[in-house]
């Protein structure tokens, strides 16, 4: 079995992953929001947009899976955790500009 450290990094993002897609609903404001801050913690589902001019649900699915990923992957680096964490960060940073670069407009404007 694997150590607290480990879990610990998956725990986390379980329970950031409610509060995040809260945040990020409530950013769409059903519909009447500007969605920014659902670009900035999902920029990925968001990016789906660009070609479907719609949020699909299977990009839904991958707006509740995104942080547990992450946590995975961070548990899973052990010793390059740190490594690890700026790459994710550079990735999503990287994500999010091209979402306000290449998302439909009827989600950012």
């Amino acid at each position: 079995m694997r150590n607290f450290e480990f879990w610990k990094w998956i725990f986390l993002s379980l329970i950031a992953t409610p509060f995040a897609l809260l945040l990020a609903l409530s950013s769409g404001g059903a519909g009447h929001g500007d969605y920014i801050l659902a670009a900035i913690l999902f920029p990925y589902t968001l990016l789906s947009t660009a070609v479907n001019e719609t949020i699909t649900s299977a990009f839904v699915v991958v707006a509740v899976v995104q942080i547990p990923l992450y946590g995975v992957n961070l548990a899973m680096a052990g010793e390059r955790r740190s490594f690890v964490a700026v790459a994710l960060v550079c990735v999503h940073i990287a994500a999010v500009v091209l979402c306000f670069l290449l998302a439909s407009d009827s989600f950012l404007s």
